[in-house]
Order: structure tokens, then C-alpha cells, then sequence
């Protein structure tokens, strides 16, 4: 059983996709090689990690958990909202050892909010209005 890291990361190029993987190494490291493959055209942020004693079996239990948001079988994305991410690896960080770092992910997760509060207003708006004219929605 190996000490090492689990860490998620985000890329500008695939808006809420993320990436959840294991590390032995520090997990910017791991960031800086993934960044410098030209499969992506932007490079990756390092969202949130953390270290823990047996990172493979922690990594496969966090896929476990997010399966149904998995974008492909072969791969370590998930198309998941940052909360429910947050949420899940929260629950494997309960101790001092495992401290988790996620400014990156706190900041996703105020966005989405942020995103899902002006949403409302603007459904808000159309459903109160006293005009049975149909609006429609406009496109964000």
C-alpha cells in the first residue's frame, strides 16, 4: 500500500469535464505532463488533491461512484457538475492525513452556482409575466 495522490483536473477547452486520476508523483507533475501532450489544446489546472495511503484503490472507488458521469469507458473523464464532484471526494478526505486542496474546485463550483442562480431568475422572470405572449427562452 503506497502513499500517493488523487487530484482532479479541469481544462478551458472541455467546460464541465473533469479529470480524476492517482498519482505517485506530486500532482502538479502529473498536471505538466498531460499539458504537454498535444491531444489538448489548452493546458490542464490542477483543480483539487489529495494524499492518501492507497491511492490506486481510492482512485477505482471514486470512478465507482461517479460511473453514471463517466464521458467514455477507456477514459478517466466524467461529466459531472462540480458540486456532486466536490461532494464525492470530500467524503474520502476525512482525515488529517488525507487534507484535500481544492481551491481550484471551490471556485468551479461558486461559478456553476453562480450560473444556476441567473438561470433561475430569468425562468422566474418568464413564468411571472402577466403577458401570454409566448417569450421564449433567449440563449445564454
Amino acid at each position: 500500500m503506497a502513499y500517493g495522490f488523487v487530484y482532479i483536473l479541469g481544462n478551458a477547452s472541455m467546460p464541465g469535464i473533469y479529470k480524476i486520476g492517482q498519482t505517485g508523483r506530486h500532482p502538479k507533475e502529473r498536471m505538466e505532463d498531460l499539458s504537454r501532450a498535444t491531444a489538448c489544446p489548452t493546458p490542464f489546472t490542477l483543480l483539487a488533491y489529495f494524499g492518501c495511503r492507497d491511492h490506486e484503490l481510492v482512485e477505482r472507488e471514486i470512478h465507482d461512484d461517479l460511473a453514471g458521469y463517466r464521458v467514455s469507458a477507456a477514459r478517466e473523464f466524467f461529466r459531472v457538475s462540480a458540486l456532486t464532484l466536490l461532494e464525492c471526494i470530500r467524503s474520502y478526505c476525512n482525515t488529517y492525513e488525507d487534507a484535500l486542496f481544492v481551491d481550484g474546485l471551490d471556485t468551479e463550483v461558486f461559478v456553476e452556482e453562480h450560473l444556476l442562480a441567473q438561470e433561475w431568475k430569468r425562468q422566474y422572470f418568464f413564468e411571472q409575466s402577466a403577458d401570454l405572449v409566448y417569450w421564449g427562452v433567449p440563449n445564454a
